[in-house]
């Protein structure tokens, strides 16, 4: 390298040697909140396409289902290929409730 690259001029007119900057190394406490950052952004996108899908393809079966228009198995068919699409091991819960049909006419 040459002079000017590592070296520079004083208000004095002397030269002295350029300091070097270094990155600064970022804590493991500001690494992990980064990635639980992450991971809380993807999970929502999920949420959000996975509650999208069910209300744009199941929930209209669904209340043909309640009207009598379409079968209950046509509605499952239609949640079950909602959740094949976003299977809730990609969220990070097992917590979805399974939807039945009353059993007696209400």
């Amino acid at each position: 390298m040459g002079l000017l690259a590592t070296n520079r001029r004083t208000a004095r007119e002397k030269w002295v040697a350029r300091r070097t900057s270094v990155a600064p190394q970022l804590s493991a406490e500001v690494l992990v909140l980064s990635a639980e950052a992450t991971q809380q952004a993807v999970l929502l996108d999920w949420d959000k396409a996975y509650r999208f899908a069910l209300v744009a393809e199941a929930d209209p079966l669904f209340f043909r289902w309640q009207r009598e228009e379409a079968t209950h198995e046509d509605w499952l068919a239609s949640v079950a290929a909602v959740r094949v699409r976003y299977p809730p091991s990609l969220s990070g819960s097992s917590q979805f409730r399974v939807h039945t049909a009353p059993t007696a006419p209400i």
